[in-house]
């Protein structure tokens, strides 16, 4: 089998046809929408289809190279941890940092942003099934759609609110046992009286 001929830093020749540097791989639109990329066809041509889950790795670093010598089967994981070295991995996350969430937290803010989220929002539930809980407070059972992470507790804000108070008020109530069991006290100093 013959391997790719180079013909410029862009463009190689294999199998009769030219393949054009795109991105960072050298490929040629097969259809309208349908992109291949040459160090894939070389590898399939001598071993068959690529298994689900893997790529198609060039040995020595060089994605110009697509010699079939130059190429091995990899699962996606294990290639990803070859080329997501801890610069690598921190270059991404400044990038994230300084253009992406900008530009997601500036999008998230127009019409179509809102609108999008506001969408999402009610597909969420759409599907979701209605589960029998007791409420904590009162002891009513109800209905709701809330999943088993993100428990509801309480039948109406009533409950919730009664709820939260007593859980405040047990919280406080142990901050005081903390204190005494420390030889301190929760009550503010007294101020001095301005004599």
């Amino acid at each position: 089998m013959n391997d790719p001929e180079v013909l410029s830093p862009t463009k190689q020749r294999w199998d009769g046809a030219t393949w054009y540097l795109c991105g960072f791989y050298f490929s040629m639109l097969k259809s309208r929408n349908h992109r291949v990329a040459l160090h894939r066809s070389v590898w399939e041509r001598a071993h068959g289809p690529i298994p689900d889950g893997h790529h198609v790795h060039h040995i020595n670093g060089d994605r110009a190279d697509n010699r079939l010598e130059n190429l091995q089967v990899l699962a996606c994981d294990e290639h990803l941890r070859m080329h997501m070295t801890p610069e690598r991995r921190e270059a991404a996350r400044q990038n994230m940092i300084e253009n992406v969430m900008p530009k997601a937290a500036a999008w998230h803010s127009t019409d179509a942003g809102r609108a999008w989220h506001s969408q999402n929002g009610r597909n969420v539930w759409v599907d979701r099934p209605y589960r029998t809980v007791t409420c904590e407070m009162c002891g009513a059972s109800f209905q709701t759609r809330a999943s088993e992470k993100q428990p509801r507790y309480t039948c109406s804000n009533n409950c919730k609110q009664r709820r939260y108070r007593a859980h405040n008020l047990e919280r406080m109530r142990q901050y005081e046992r903390e204190l005494r069991a420390r030889g301190k006290s929760s009550a503010s100093p007294r101020r001095p009286s301005a004599s």
